[in-house]
Order: structure tokens, then sequence, then C-alpha cells
């Protein structure tokens, strides 16, 4: 006969047997779970892997083609916890393209294969976009689930503006039908040139916001380059985007992206009648020089042209080159990166704060993201691109992170404003 204590262990080690390893979940096909699948491209999605066994490595794996053709991929690999699960958003991965924890990583990583040493944004198609995660384990696919993302979905055409036509070049895309006027923007792009802010455009209008991007050098027609551009140039645009229809004309905001900044502060300044508020991201509160050529203004207003300073200098000495905000009659918002390397965003934003507090404006807001840089300016969540070293921030998360916090913001004042 087995004694007790003998007898209790011999059970318990054949408990373990059937068991296996203590603390380890039965191994099985992993199931990848995302919500929502369908989603708007500046929406967030959650990521989850479950069904694995406790501590097994997983690879994952998000993998689309953009209007271009241009196949972008992201990757990370994770170790599952003990209940069989990754969850990105409390799981930061152990080698991939992005490293800290972060629930959208794997979306905004992704980068064009092969890669590319330029600057270059993922191209939305004009309908839904497909994203294909698969998970691997030991280098065999065990698991995929298609999500589909939407930049646009309000189902009205994007409008070009011709310059013989319109007296402007630009490209309109209409908000989503509404019974009611709604509050629409203008907007302004930077150095680049073109007509480089569609996709923006898009998304605001998938907000409610319907968007006139407007070119003002770059492009046929147009000045060739970033010097002495009439301040006229963009009145013609003003006037056409308050007679849409869905549009409340008293409720017309000016968005400048970088040196777009100058002249949507600029117009508002001039034509307080036209323009109810600015929004302006990565912005400059002077005038600034030409560019290429920093020995003439960018600007001219009635064919003088305006006086200017330096990109790197909020306190110009020649004090006339420095933007009049106080005459703005309506908000002035402003978003700026601590760590912009193409010029001191957050110290021209705070400039123009202190001014528009010293002429005793009664309504302007600042966001400022130590870590984020110039590429802040876009706004857009959560979009794949490859930023150049000037525009990234303090890792290529940190703009990520500053566009998910401020985006939302950004919207809902400008809808409720």
């Amino acid at each position: 006969m087995i004694s007790g204590p003998r007898r209790i262990a011999i059970m318990v080690g054949a408990a373990v047997l059937a068991l296996g390893p203590l603390g380890c979940a039965a191994s099985g096909d992993p199931v990848i779970e995302v919500g929502p699948a369908t989603a708007r491209a500046d929406q967030p999605v959650t990521i989850r892997i479950s069904g694995l066994r406790a501590g097994a490595e997983v690879q994952l794996a998000v993998r689309s083609t953009d209007a271009d053709k241009i196949t972008w991929e992201s990757t990370g690999t994770y170790t599952a916890g003990r209940d069989g699960v990754v969850d990105p958003a409390v799981l930061a991965p152990t080698a991939g393209t992005y490293t800290d924890v972060d629930p959208m990583g794997l979306l905004w990583s992704m980068q064009p294969v092969p890669a590319s040493a330029e600057p270059v944004r993922y191209a939305w198609p004009a309908g839904p976009a497909t994203f294909t995660i698969t998970a691997s384990l030991d280098g065999r696919a065990a698991a995929a689930r298609d999500v589909t993302r939407t930049l646009y979905s309000g189902g009205r055409e994007r409008q070009p503006l011709d310059l013989d036509r319109d007296g402007f070049i630009g490209s309109y895309r209409p908000a989503a039908e509404s019974t009611e006027r709604r509050p629409a923007v203008l907007l302004i792009g930077g150095a680049e040139g073109g007509l480089r802010t569609t996709v923006l455009g898009d998304a605001l209008a998938e907000r409610g916001l319907a968007t006139l991007s407007v070119a003002y050098f770059g492009l046929p027609g147009l000045p060739e380059t970033l010097n002495e551009i009439p301040l006229e140039t963009f009145e013609p645009a003003l006037r056409w985007l308050r007679r849409q229809p869905g549009v409340d004309p008293d409720r017309i905001w000016t968005m400048g992206v970088s040196r777009g900044s100058e002249p949507a502060q600029l117009l508002a300044a001039q034509h307080p009648d036209l323009i109810h508020g600015v929004l302006a991201t990565v912005p400059s509160g002077v005038v600034v020089c030409g560019f290429p050529d920093c020995d003439r203004s960018a600007w001219t207003l009635g064919s003088k042209p305006l006086p200017y300073g330096q990109p790197g200098n909020p306190e110009p000495a020649e004090q006339a080159a420095i933007i009049p905000v106080g005459r703005i009659d309506g908000p002035v918002l402003a978003v700026c990166g601590g760590a912009d390397q193409l010029w001191p965003s957050c110290r021209h934003a705070e400039s123009i704060m202190n001014r528009l507090d010293q002429a005793g404006h009664p309504e302007h807001r600042l966001w400022s993201y130590p870590e984020a840089g110039h590429g802040l300016g876009g706004l857009l969540p959560y979009t794949p691109v490859v930023p150049s070293d000037d525009s990234r921030g303090t890792s290529p998360a940190a703009n990520k992170r500053a566009e998910a916090e401020v985006w939302p913001q950004v919207i809902d004042y400008l809808l409720q404003h």
C-alpha cells in the first residue's frame, strides 16, 4: 500500500504531466482580432492576437498597395503573454519597424518596398484601402486578416479649379451632404509648392469641413519659386469658397502649413470680413524672405514687397516684418513642434500668442509638442509616411503621438466655433 505523502506526490506529478508545463496555455491556431475592421484613415483601430502558446514568438506584418501602386509594409515581433495574447496596446515589439508600445504602430510605421530615400506619403485611393495583417509562427503564416481604411467616403468628387476659368489653381473637396451650412477651410501648403495638400483636404472634408486647397507657385501659370507672391493670389479662392453650397460664408478658416502660415495670417488680418479664423501649423510669426532667394520678400501686397525677416528669428530687427495678428477678428490657433529642425516653430507660435495677449485678443490657443518636428504640420494621424530628418522630431514616433492627440481637438474646435 502506498503511503499518504507518496501517493499525493504521484498524483501531483500525473496532473502536471497531463497539463503540460506549468503556466503554459495549450497551443492552437492564432486568431487576429481587429476593431473596427472598417474605419476612417484617421480613426484608431485595435489589433490583438490570441490563441497563442504562452511565451510564443509571433511575427506580425501589415501590407498594403497604395493608389500609386507602391507596396507598403510594416513588421513587429512580439512575445505572447501567459494568456497567449499579443496586444500592441500594452506590449512593445522586440524587433520591427517601430519600437515603443503603440496600438497603431504597425499602421503608421509602414514603409515602401523597396525603401525610399526621399520623403514620401502613402497615396490614398478614392475608395477604401485594404491593409492585410498576417501573423506568422516560426516563419510560417498562421493567420491573416484584412482591414479597410478610407480617407474620404463623402461620395462627392474632388473639383479642380483652373486659373483661366476660376482665377486661381486649386482643388475643392466638399463635405458630405448636410442640411446645415458648415464651416469651410482654405488650405495653404508650404515651400514644397504645387498642390500637395489634397490628402489633408480630403481628411478635413470627411470630418465635415469643406476644404479648398490652393496653389500659389510651382505650377504652370504661377510663379516658379516662392518669391514675391502677390497676396491677391488668394482672394479669388476665398470669394469662391464663400459661395459654395453647404458652406457658411461667415465661418471660413484659413489653414496654413509652414510657409503657408504666413499668408493664412496675413489674409485674415487684411480681410476680417472674409475670414472667420486662422489655423497655423508649425508656423512663422513674421514675413520671411523668399525661397530659394532669401534676398527678396516672399510676398507682395499692392505690387509692393512686404518687409521680411530671416526664417529662424521670431523677433526680427525689422519690426514691420512681424505679422499684425492683433488685427485678426476671430480665433487664432497654432500647432508647433519643439524639436522642429527646419525653423523654431514653437518660438514663433509662442510669439504669436504673446502678441495676441498684448492686443487683448479674446480667442487664441496653442498646442505645443516638445518632441515633435516640422512634420507635425500635416496633422493627419496614422498615415504611413517616410519623413525627412528635419521633419520627424526626436523619433519616428514623436510626430505620430502628437498628431493622434491634436487632430481630434483641432477638428472639434473648427466645427464648433
